[in-house]
């Protein structure tokens, strides 16, 4: 729901996943705008690390979908499209714990 959606990440049809169609526009322009602080050490750049947001993803729970027709997608059982109310029980676990 942003003006994102569509564009570079986008909602399958069922709503239980999502798959990014743009890498270069997502580490460009939403990285920075909603993930600034997501930057690999030594990183000087302004645009965020995609293997870091990949990381980030992972320790709130998401999934990559590895197999069938949805296959590159994320999933995530208390992230779906118009179920907001979910996102709130939804717990971040840092890396490597």
């Amino acid at each position: 729901d942003s003006e994102f959606a569509g564009k570079v990440v986008q909602w399958l049809p069922h709503g239980k996943a999502w798959r990014i169609v743009r890498f270069d526009a997502l580490r460009k322009l939403v990285l920075p705008k909603f993930f600034a602080n997501l930057r690999q050490p030594n990183n000087n750049e302004t645009t965020g690390s995609i293997d870091t947001f990949l990381k980030y993803l992972s320790s709130w729970g998401f999934e990559e979908v590895t197999d069938g027709p949805d296959v590159g997608a994320y999933t995530n059982v208390l992230f779906r499209r118009g179920l907001r109310r979910l996102c709130s029980e939804m717990k971040f676990k840092p890396w490597g714990k």
